[in-house]
């Protein structure tokens, strides 16, 4: 009878926590199908970079995701939350559907009255002559402490960055609300990795259509090519140029001094982005080739550029750049990250950390029960942190300490190596390289792959040090964790993520 009032109690245990589970996958579910529905309907900047940016994805993109979404399947295996999650994908779709039907274009059809109003009424100045400039910086002086959305309603995503940038901050100088700002380094990460794919994608074809314009003059067909990946080289790195300065042309144009008039703003050129592009192949297509139409300046055109090429570069240099471009790119650290905390989970699995988790979850439902009419709710809420945070260490304190063992017991040598790879200072491990993707740097990259190795091994070297003595698990991963935000804070790259 006691055996199997104890087997019904852990069956209970094991439903709670699928429970809870299938809730927070809900959460998680219903936000990301609400992001892809409202993004499809409105047409919204985030989804729209978003859909560029899969769409345009490389192999190798497509292999690294594939690897992510199979890590985060065995993760839900394991824990044995993939029924509840596969449950709840349904009524996710469903309540984001509801949530956009009904709350998203209530919202806007009562929005579009006042947008229409305006609207009608920049029309009218304009046609009385009055600069567009202008008007865009009477609607942001003028429309309040939170501008940022009612100007990007009018005049999208990117004239609001602009207009933040010039005329965002209020007369003394102080920074009003930002509308979304959780958007701006998702987009300018996404901006960032599209630019790089056009980047290469034009080279390629420049350097493709000039080889054949130089073996139809006779050159020989590896000189063609050779030659023909240096002005390609050339061509982009100085389009590229005018691009990043292109911006910062037009903003002195329609800065604050120049609207104001206070004195003339510098004569500029508005530029188009592939003007140069497009001139090339032009020259190229009547027979020509760009060292005939003065676009490279010869053989040598390369050289005056930092960034001069070798005569021949192989496939993997024009893909991923030199061998430590690819050692501190962050689909290195998300493949480490998805070993690691494969081993983690493996190890845990070994421990029997699920079984402890699952019994351990009844402390809180066995302990207390919250009385919400109660006077002392305080009091309550007070004792079930208390309980929580006693199940927590209960559950890293029952789970075994036994080594992650990968091969036969009689290979000592290998397990050994293989214990690096278990317990929690991996699993920490593991998460440090998984968020160090979203941002890039090559130092930075050291020094995050360097902290996840000083969290997982640190403790295993048997290092006595001063004062401190032998060095212990939780000084390893507090050394691993210091180390990763030093290196993300002073190291990544400031144009990046």
């Amino acid at each position: 009878g006691m055996t199997r009032s104890g087997a019904s109690q852990n069956d209970e245990i094991v439903r709670k926590i699928q429970w809870t589970g299938a809730f927070v996958g809900m959460a998680i579910l219903t936000s990301l199908s609400y992001f892809l529905i409202a993004g499809y309907t409105q047409r919204t900047h985030l989804f729209m970079k978003f859909r560029q940016l899969v769409f345009g994805s490389s192999i190798g993109d497509w292999i690294a995701w594939t690897l992510a979404l199979l890590g985060v399947l065995g993760v839900l295996i394991v824990f044995s939350q993939l029924l509840p999650w596969l449950i709840v994908v349904g009524i996710a779709v469903l309540l984001a559907c509801a949530f956009h039907w009904t709350i998203d274009l209530a919202l806007s059809r009562e929005r579009q009255t006042p947008i229409s109003q305006v609207e009608a009424m920049l029309k009218t100045m304009r046609l009385r002559g009055l600069d567009e400039n202008s008007l865009r910086q009477f609607v942001c002086r003028y429309s309040g402490k939170r501008w940022e959305e009612f100007y990007e309603a009018m005049f999208g995503y990117e004239a609001k960055l602009k207009a933040r940038r010039l005329w965002g901050p209020t007369e003394r100088g102080r920074e009003r609300p930002k509308f979304g700002a959780w958007r701006d380094p998702i987009i300018a990460g996404i901006e960032m990795r599209i630019a790089r794919r056009r980047e290469l994608r034009e080279r390629r074809l420049l350097a493709r259509v000039e080889a054949k314009a130089l073996r139809a003059k006779g050159i020989r067909e590896d000189l063609a090519r050779q030659q023909g990946n240096r002005n390609a080289r050339a061509l982009v790195d100085r389009a590229e140029k005018i691009r990043s300065t292109s911006s910062l042309r037009g903003a002195r144009t329609i800065g604050p001094s120049a609207l104001a008039g206070d004195e003339a703003a510098p004569g500029t050129v508005i530029v188009n982005r592939d003007v140069l592009l497009e001139g090339a192949i032009a020259a190229i297509l009547r027979g020509g080739s760009m060292a005939d139409a003065g676009i490279t300046q010869g053989k040598h055109a390369g050289e005056e550029d930092e960034d001069h090429e070798r005569l021949h570069e192989s496939w993997f240099k024009r893909r991923y750049g030199t061998p430590l471009d690819l050692i501190c790119s962050p689909m290195i650290r998300v493949i480490l990250a998805i070993i690691v905390l494969a081993t983690f989970t493996l190890w845990f699995k070994q421990n029997s950390g699920d079984k402890v988790l699952r019994d351990t979850a009844g402390v809180i439902n066995s302990k207390r029960v919250i009385d919400v009419g109660s006077p002392d709710i305080k009091g309550q809420m007070v004792q079930l942190g208390a309980d929580v945070t006693e199940a927590g260490k209960q559950v890293a304190n029952r789970t075994g300490n036994k080594p992650l063992q990968l091969f036969p017991e009689t290979w000592e040598s290998m397990n050994g190596f293989a214990a690096v790879w278990g317990g929690w200072n991996a699993g920490l491990a593991g998460l440090l390289l998984l968020l160090s993707a979203f941002f890039i740097g090559r130092l930075m990259s050291l020094i995050v792959i360097l902290s996840a190795a000083v969290a997982m091994i640190a403790h295993h070297l048997n290092v006595e040090l001063p004062l401190l003595g032998t060095i212990a698990p939780w000084m390893s991963a507090a050394a691993g964790t210091l180390l990763w935000i030093f290196g993300v804070m002073f190291f990544r790259d400031r144009e990046g993520y």
